[in-house]
């Protein structure tokens, strides 16, 4: 099985539109997504919509996903809320679906993908100890 695997997307559609045309063009069949699929960038509605949307899809969280998930429960510091810092993250949290927000958060932080005819993976996006930011 050919696999793509992708990372630090941060809700860069046309860049996304370009790896899944390269991924058609060389017969990919599944992708593994390794966190940071919105959080930054100007698209994280479409660009969600765009990999919930693949059928052989496994994803888990990065740093920045848990970042949106932290605002979205209220255990982000205080200085999120207004610090320009983290301007790029409180825009991707007030233009980000529910629906999409719900679904990052609940993606596990790490795990092990096993596709039939491939090695088992494990997938981390920091390390395994963590997803790679946790402030």
């Amino acid at each position: 099985m050919r696999l793509a695997i992708l990372a630090d997307i941060h809700a860069n559609l046309p860049a996304l539109e370009a790896v899944f045309a390269d991924a058609r063009q060389n017969r990919v069949e599944g992708f593994i997504v390794a966190g940071d699929h919105i959080n930054g960038g100007p698209h994280p509605n479409e660009t969600m919509g765009m990999l919930r949307s693949l059928r052989k899809c496994w994803m888990i969280r990065g740093n920045t996903d848990d970042y949106l998930s932290k605002l979205g429960n209220g255990t982000a510091p205080v200085g999120w809320r207004t610090s320009h810092q983290w301007a790029a993250t409180r825009w991707s949290y007030q233009h980000f679906e529910k629906d999409h927000l719900n679904f990052v958060a609940a993606l596990p932080g790490q795990g092990v993908v096993r596709w039939r005819d491939t090695a088992p993976v494990r997938v981390v996006h920091g390390t395994p100890a963590s997803s790679g930011g946790d402030v």
